[in-house]
């Protein structure tokens, strides 16, 4: 009965997502978008098969590829967030004058720790699979 129920909430869950996606897509004149100038699908298409292209050529490495690949591609997810929370701090200093106003801590703060909360996870992540090989996540 219970996993009668838990079937019935995901269908209706996956129907109203399927109705909504269809709103937004008549609403916000997706057709239209892409129908004006038509150069834009094929980017979407382009990036749709690359990235299926790499996917298939990740799933095909050695277990070893596989890791080296997550690695590197963790570290430079890392490295960039890293770097550029460094570059947000660096050009905020001079508006360290608005750190004075509450709202000011806040408009300053909350970017600086949503980015440093997603580099540290990168890091956390980097470090596990240099650590035990396998991740968590991906």
């Amino acid at each position: 009965m219970k996993r009668d129920a838990n079937i019935l909430l995901i269908a209706a869950f996956i129907a109203w997502a399927i109705v909504d996606e269809i709103r937004e897509f008549r609403a916000n004149r997706t057709a239209e978008f892409y129908s004006s100038h038509p150069q834009r699908l094929l980017y979407v298409l382009a990036i749709a098969v690359f990235v299926g292209v790499v996917a298939i050529l990740f799933y095909r490495l050695s277990p070893g590829g596989q890791r080296r690949t997550k690695l590197f591609a963790l570290g430079g997810v890392a490295v960039f967030l890293t770097t550029f929370l460094g570059y947000m701090l660096f050009r905020l200093l001079p508006l360290s004058s608005l750190l004075a106003e509450p709202t000011g801590v806040l408009l300053l703060s909350l970017p600086l720790i949503f980015l440093g909360a997603l580099a540290s996870g990168f890091w956390y992540e980097f470090f596990h699979v240099l650590k035990r090989g396998q991740t968590r996540f991906l």
